[in-house]
Formats: C-alpha cells, sequence, structure tokens
C-alpha cells in the first residue's frame, strides 16, 4: 500500500470519524430535549396552553422587538470593543458575525455557532480563528459575570427555587475556575511555565509548531480584555445587556397577559440564562421551558399560563435572530460564492 493510498486513507477515516462525532452529539442534544419536554409536558393542560397562545396582545409587540434589537445590538457592541486591541473592525460586520453565530446556536448543540463566528470572521479578515474564539469565549465570561450579579441582587430581595441557587452555585464555581484558568494561561506561573515548555518540546516537530501557534493565538485573544477600564467598561456593557433583556422578558409575557414584578423579571432572566448555558439542546428546546415554567409555578402561575409564558419568550428570543442569520448568511457567504462561480 503506497504512501498516497494511506493519506487518502486517513483522510477517510478523519471525515467518518467526524461525522461520526457530529451526529453523537445530535443525538445527545436532542436526547436532552426529549426528557425535559416530557419533564414540562407532565400534569399540563395543552388545551389551556394553545388558549393562552391564541390570546396575544399585539400592542406589545414593538417594545419586544425593541428591546430584542437592542439586545443584540449591545451584544455586537460589547465584542467588537472586545477585539479593538486585536483589529478595529467594521461594527456592521462584527454585528453580522454575532447574528449568524446566535442562528446557528439555534440549530447546532453544543453552541456550535460560537465556533462558526470565529472561523467565518477570522477568514473574512485573515486573522487566525483560535485568536477570535478566545475573544468569543472571554465575551461569555462577561455574560456569566453579570448574570451573577443579578443573581445576587436577587438574594436580597426574595428566596429563588431551590433547582436555581443549585444552578448558581455551580455557576460561580464554574466562573472562578475559569477566571483562575484565563489567569494562569495568560501568566503562568514560572514553575508550571516551565513545565509547559518541556511537554511541548516533547512533541514531534510539526506538532509542536501547531501546538505553539494555538497558544499564541489564544492569548492574543484573551489579551484583549486586559486593562481596568477596559475590564469595566465591558462589565457595564454586559449588566446593560441583561437590563435590556429584563424588558423583553417583561413585554413579552405580557403579550399573553402574565404581569411580573421586578423580582419575577429578575428571576425569569436568571432562569433563561441558565438553561441557555447548557448547551447540549439545539436551540435548548424542553431545557428553556422547564427553566422558565417552574420559575413562573415558584410566583403562583398555574402550570398551563406558566407554559404558554416559557413558549412565547422561547420563540421571541430563537424565531427573529434565526431567521435574520439565516438571511444574513445566505447573502454575506452563500450568495456571493454563487456570484462569483457564474462570473468565472
Amino acid at each position: 500500500m503506497n504512501q498516497e493510498h494511506l493519506i487518502k486513507l486517513g483522510k477517510d477515516n478523519d471525515k467518518d470519524g467526524s461525522w461520526l462525532s457530529r451526529a453523537t452529539k445530535a443525538l445527545i442534544g436532542v436526547g436532552v430535549s426529549v426528557v425535559f419536554v416530557v419533564i414540562t409536558l407532565r400534569g399540563v393542560d395543552l388545551t389551556q396552553v394553545r388558549a393562552h397562545l391564541g390570546e396575544i396582545n399585539t400592542t406589545t409587540l414593538l417594545p419586544v422587538f425593541m428591546s430584542l434589537s437592542l439586545v443584540f445590538l449591545i451584544k455586537a457592541f460589547r465584542w467588537w470593543y472586545l477585539m479593538l486591541p486585536v483589529k478595529r473592525f467594521s461594527f456592521k460586520r462584527i454585528f453580522i458575525a454575532t447574528v449568524i453565530g446566535f442562528m446557528v446556536n439555534n440549530v447546532l448543540p453544543l453552541r456550535g455557532g460560537d465556533l462558526l463566528r470565529a472561523h467565518l470572521l477570522g477568514r473574512q479578515e485573515n486573522i487566525g480563528t483560535t485568536t477570535i474564539f478566545a475573544t468569543v469565549a472571554l465575551d461569555r465570561v462577561f455574560e456569566v459575570l453579570s448574570l451573577l450579579t443579578v443573581s445576587l441582587l436577587m438574594l436580597f430581595l426574595i428566596p429563588l427555587p431551590g433547582w436555581m441557587w443549585d444552578s448558581v452555585i455551580i455557576l460561580v464555581i464554574a466562573f472562578l475556575c475559569g477566571v483562575i484558568a484565563i489567569a494562569a494561561f495568560l501568566s503562568p506561573p514560572k514553575l508550571i511555565g516551565k513545565w509547559w515548555k518541556y511537554l511541548v518540546s516533547l512533541l514531534p516537530s510539526n506538532l509542536e509548531g501547531a501546538v505553539s501557534k494555538f497558544t499564541r493565538q489564544a492569548r492574543i485573544g484573551l489579551d484583549a480584555g486586559s486593562g481596568k477600564i477596559r475590564l469595566t467598561n465591558l462589565y457595564i456593557l454586559a449588566v446593560s445587556e441583561s437590563a435590556v433583556t429584563g424588558f423583553l422578558v417583561y413585554y413579552s409575557l405580557k403579550m399573553i397577559g402574565i404581569e411580573l414584578t421586578l423580582a419575577a423579571v429578575m428571576s425569569v432572566m436568571i432562569a433563561m440564562n441558565l438553561a441557555v448555558i447548557l448547551p447540549a439542546a439545539p436551540a435548548n428546546i424542553g431545557v428553556f421551558e422547564f427553566a422558565v415554567m417552574t420559575t413562573l409555578e415558584f410566583f403562583q402561575f398555574n402550570k398551563s399560563i406558566a407554559l404558554s409564558g416559557a413558549v412565547i419568550l422561547h420563540a421571541i428570543s430563537i424565531i427573529p435572530v434565526s431567521l435574520l442569520g439565516f438571511i444574513l448568511f445566505l447573502k454575506e457567504w452563500i450568495m456571493p460564492k454563487e456570484v462569483e462561480g457564474v462570473l468565472k
């Protein structure tokens, strides 16, 4: 068997393995959704749910879509600001990549959209995908920090459901571990840095070069958030996004007659963000509904209206951005190739 055949066989095996890996992730995601859908629907009168959803008050559509638009504008602006030390990107390009990324997250499990938006933007701007993905990961850290801030504020208002506080505690531990890991990665202690260099030197030359390149690019991306002023501004932007999300929650649920207090709005916002953090299920179907429904039940809403609220809030959160993301993806990355092919 000659060398070319071996190389071809290896590539074919990689493709097969990649396909199996994607299929496994998809099956896990679907399984997670099915489990939570079954749990959520127990004891719910679906006839009442349909009745509630059929009584939508369209007068609140304007503030709903204004809030939703502002949420994604803040997301895009925060990412644009975060990447300024790397490169001054066009805000339009950042916004498009952000929307496309969230669209793909609503289709694929395990946040495949975050990697895609890093890849697409990196290819457009001739910057390493690893560098841009590191800024995406760092941006997620600020989202988690904002969520923890809101959760701590709620501690002084009302006792939240047990599952929510358990989730917040786990999130605090994961957040602290993540911050420590990032700090150690950017400025490793001398002993750890020495051992890391030694371990890398043991690798084959081509793999050693790849690991070194990955490390350099990741550090460039993570270092984009350094500096007290930048950190403060990024935190303020993340908290601002949470505040606007609160308006989105309030007006979305008001569409079907659910009037919430400030404490209830903040609790629902915490619940929906905790649901989104679990990235296994595509579009977090089932997980999102369970989190929001149980939170509304905690505030004395019955199961049917609580599930109605969860469904309408979920639909507003994913359908508009998914449609816009799909259109932008076709316009920015699919259609230009087709036009180029025709011209050639």
